[in-house]
């Protein structure tokens, strides 16, 4: 089991492969098989398609664990595509990886290479132009992985962001899982915030929450059945008209408990001493007379210890709000 899974993000995607050898085209077509009438114009590093030329790289071993392969192209149409799939030297059918639409400006594109990993192949580039337009590929690779030990099902990774911004981009159908992790104690759900256009499914433990992305992100809640077990994260997305972005995937929310509770009454005060956790570090309280009259209130350190000092007597509610991640607590002391 690993840890929870929602700070994967914060890292880069691991490359683990550079792709198919000469796979920007640097020392011409060699290793390259070209199936059509029209060569290809070659542009020092990459190659313009016209027509229907289709381009099969080198053969080269997708690694183990492979997530994406990067795929940098342009096309000065919108309507021209570029189809690629992953070719086995032993033969067989070739395995579908994605549809590209690469715009006016270079970009590098992810399409899902999952399908291929472990086996020999050559990457096969079938583009479907526009009438009279052309497609220049720029570069095939690398190989990479944006969520290491994430089975992907379908789709591409992509993870897109500045840092500490960062989210996984869909604007293909993705599903993917997380490995076993351990939720830790106190787990009551999980959380995956999303936004953009298209629906969402999470699935943990039995249970299945969905969604539809708005523009504005939100948190979907799945609640965790065994918090004290295994947990896997399955997430099912499927992209509208514009990409969906998923983020802090698998964040788990907990109960907040008071441990170590003492109250005290000289005078006409009552003073409260208390623990909260398992992650009650800054958490409000306050505490509450009969009538919910708030009498006392502050914030609980670092290490999650509250005081309170009220100038109240009687029976008293301790009530801490909790946040995002930590669920509250009403409590009669």
């Amino acid at each position: 089991m690993v840890a929870p899974p929602g700070g994967l993000l914060r890292t880069a995607a691991a490359q683990l492969s550079p792709g198919p050898p000469n796979g920007d085209l640097a020392l011409g077509l060699a290793g390259w098989t070209v199936q059509g009438a029209q060569p290809p114009q070659l542009l020092g590093r990459g190659a313009r398609l016209v027509d229907n030329t289709t381009l099969v790289s080198p053969p080269f071993t997708v690694p183990a664990g492979a997530q994406t392969l990067m795929v940098r192209a342009r096309s000065g149409a919108s309507a021209a595509l570029l189809d690629v799939r992953a070719r086995p030297v032993e033969g067989g059918p070739d395995i579908p990886l994605g549809t590209l639409e690469p715009g006016p400006a270079a970009r590098a594109l992810a399409v899902g290479v999952a399908a291929a990993a472990g086996r020999t192949v050559s990457i096969v580039l079938d583009p479907i132009p526009a009438l009279g337009a052309t497609l220049d590929v720029l570069r095939v690779g690398p190989v990479t992985a944006p969520l290491p030990g994430w089975p992907v099902a379908a789709g591409a990774v992509e993870v897109a962001g500045p840092r500490g911004g960062r989210a996984v981009r869909a604007t293909d159908p993705l599903t993917l899982s997380s490995p076993p992790f351990a939720p830790g104690p106190a787990a009551r759900s999980l959380l995956v915030s999303v936004r953009g256009d298209g629906v969402v499914v999470v699935r943990a433990g039995g249970r299945r929450v969905s969604a539809r992305a708005t523009a504005a992100w939100r948190d979907l809640v799945v609640p965790v059945r065994a918090p004290e077990g295994a947990a896997t994260l399955t997430l099912d997305v499927r992209p509208g008209a514009a990409p969906v972005q998923l983020r802090d995937l698998g964040l788990v929310r907990r109960a907040t408990r008071a441990s170590g509770v003492r109250v005290r009454r000289p005078g006409g005060r009552t003073l409260l001493r208390a623990t909260l956790g398992p992650a009650g570090g800054r958490l409000a309280a306050e505490l509450l007379d009969r009538r919910g009259r708030r009498v006392a209130g502050g914030r609980s350190d670092a290490a999650g210890r509250l005081r309170l000092r009220a100038r109240a007597r009687g029976r008293l509610t301790l009530v801490v709000a909790g946040d995002r991640t930590r669920v509250g607590l009403r409590r009669r002391v």
